[in-house]
């Protein structure tokens, strides 16, 4: 996968996910996004958008970095659609608005939370993880070893 289609791939997955949370807002989005001035959604878009940022050596994403980017996105998603927002006397994910049924039974909702919780802690160790990849395939081998100290010719 080139760099430009994982940037595109990343902040296309950002913005699904910000639309997802939009469909249940509550005080979860409120404090995430309104009273924080977006710093609370910032956070959890930093490391996709950073690990998609890094530049490769070959401009190019191997294997296991796109199987990371990959994992991160269905993690993300899986939480955006699944972690309830509540309001004062109600809870609903985007899931069940999406389903045509807003509010949450309590089961249901306790339910969602613990995967949208469970989402949220993959999306952050994959997240991180493709970070880390992407920034040591970038950095430079050791130098050649030579003998020490230098000679002069």
């Amino acid at each position: 996968m080139s760099r430009g289609a994982n940037i595109f791939l990343q902040l296309t997955v950002l913005l699904t996910a910000f639309a997802l949370r939009t469909q249940a807002m509550g005080w979860l989005f409120m404090f995430a996004v309104v009273f924080t001035c977006g710093i609370g959604a910032a956070a959890i878009a930093l490391p996709l958008i950073g690990a998609a940022l890094v530049p490769l050596p070959d401009g190019r994403l191997h294997a296991p970095l796109v199987v990371l980017f990959l994992a991160a996105d269905a993690f993300l998603l899986t939480f955006a659609l699944l972690l309830p927002d509540a309001g004062d006397s109600y809870s609903y994910a985007p899931l069940s608005v999406l389903n045509g049924h807003r509010e949450l039974s309590p089961d249901t909702a306790s339910l969602f939370t613990d995967l949208g919780a469970l989402a949220l802690a993959g999306y952050v160790v994959t997240a991180l993880a493709a970070l880390v990849v992407a920034a040591r395939r970038r950095l430079p081998g050791p130098p050649p070893v030579g003998p020490w100290p230098p000679t002069r010719a």
